[in-house]
């Protein structure tokens, strides 16, 4: 098995990239003196628009997955979304997986409707009250011929939306937003248990998103980390040729815990990458992407 993990932090000094009118918008101030993180003020940066970079090209036959906690799609709506504009502009992924949706499935319709290149399988929260931080979507270019496949058996996940499960051809994309085990330990016990089982079905299978475990060289910095939920990510792994690990989140509102992956078995593969340009860029985690090979007649209608 192959990992690839970053090291290196990003550059908060110089990665932000939002407008005069979003910065108060978002009222940083507010969050500074709230949790005590002076070091955010130093990294707004101002510019009219986000940057256009150049993408990274794909190879022949390649399909391109990402990943991105968003952190809420009704909050801070607008930057929210343009975002997501900047990196299919940037990026041009064939699949987004979106965790951490926290709005309502009509909610969620309604923005991604704005993504007209995209189709829309979402695996909402159905259980709506405060503090809730539930629901994960993704989104696949229309031109790809592609099938949801439901969970029926695990009632607290589907209610959840913790898992979103797509299939191209014979290749499963399983979207997932792994429960947080702080005063939740017996649930998260029971869907670590259920992930290292589910995705045993599928013969060619990505795991991608926010799996609430940090990788044991960062558990220092990460006080969500325990012993138990490295063990149960080992597990994971160990039915995996090729591991993308990010480096934690550094936001100080999140305690720096949450930490995103990308778990591939049974496809080729080219170099992951994790996203640092989109630092701060109206979430707190940092999108991370993968090619992996595909036929040709699998993915063309």
């Amino acid at each position: 098995m192959c990992t690839f993990q970053t090291d290196q932090k990003p550059d908060i000094q110089n990665a932000t990239t939002i407008t005069q009118q979003e910065f108060e918008e978002l009222n940083y101030s507010e969050i500074i003196n709230r949790n005590s993180f002076p070091e955010l003020q130093k990294t707004i940066e101002f510019v009219n628009k986000p940057p256009l970079m150049r993408p990274v090209l794909k190879k022949l036959n390649h399909l391109r997955a990402l990943s991105l906690n968003i952190h809420g799609l009704t909050e801070r709506e607008e930057i929210k979304t343009r975002l997501i504009q900047s990196i299919i502009i940037n990026e041009e992924p064939d699949v987004i997986c979106i965790q951490e949706t926290k709005c309502s499935a009509e909610d969620v319709i309604r923005i991604t409707q704005q993504f007209n290149e995209y189709e829309l399988f979402n695996s909402h929260a159905k259980l709506i009250r405060k503090n809730y931080f539930h629901g994960t979507a993704t989104l696949v270019k229309k031109k790809i011929n592609t099938q949801q496949q439901l969970i029926t058996d695990q009632p607290r996940i589907t209610a959840e939306g913790r898992i979103t499960t797509i299939l191209i051809s014979n290749l499963a994309i399983i979207n997932v937003y792994s429960p947080y085990s702080l005063n939740n330990y017996e649930f998260r016990a029971q869907f670590d248990s259920y992930l290292q089982n589910y995705h045993k079905q599928f013969k060619k299978a990505i795991i991608l998103g926010d799996l609430n475990v940090t990788p044991i060289n960062y558990k220092e910095h990460c006080a969500s980390c325990t012993d138990f939920e490295i063990n149960n990510f080992n597990t994971l792994k160990t039915d995996f040729e090729a591991v993308l690990e990010n480096s934690p989140t550094v936001f100080g509102w999140n305690n720096c815990s949450q930490v995103d992956h990308i778990l591939v078995k049974g496809v080729g593969w080219a170099e992951p990458r994790v996203l640092n340009e989109y630092f701060r860029t109206g979430s707190d985690h940092i999108p991370v992407v993968i090619d992996v090979k595909v036929e040709e007649e699998d993915v063309e209608e």
